[in-house]
């Protein structure tokens, strides 16, 4: 079964949600990288949610998390968040933030 790798970047709205990733309908994936920048000079804070829609669950993977100015929030490789089709990643930042964040994920057609 062949997987695709799929990178999604995006500059973050302040103060609102942005939806990083939705599983396309079809597919599972393995979220393993998360890359968040904040470009201020102040601390932001910065929610990374997984919503399951099928569930009405959100579970946050950071809540709240304060990145210091001109710094970066890294998550990667050591740990793979299984997602399936309709399963999206958001990211809220705080008012004022000036940010970007890159996903990457590995997409696998789900077959049952």
């Amino acid at each position: 079964m062949a997987i695709r790798k799929v990178s999604v970047g995006k500059q973050l709205s302040s103060g609102s949600t942005t939806i990083m990733y939705t599983v396309p309908t079809g597919y599972r994936a393995s979220w393993g990288l998360l890359f968040l920048t904040n470009h201020t000079t102040v601390s932001k804070n910065f929610t990374v949610e997984w919503r399951d829609a099928d569930n009405n669950l959100i579970v946050n993977v950071f809540l709240d998390y304060p990145l210091t100015g001109k710094e970066f929030l890294k998550m990667d490789g050591e740990s793979w968040v299984q997602l399936e089709e309709g399963h999206t990643i958001t990211i809220i930042a705080e008012t004022g933030a000036d940010a970007d964040a890159i996903c990457s994920f590995e997409l696998e057609r789900n077959n049952g």
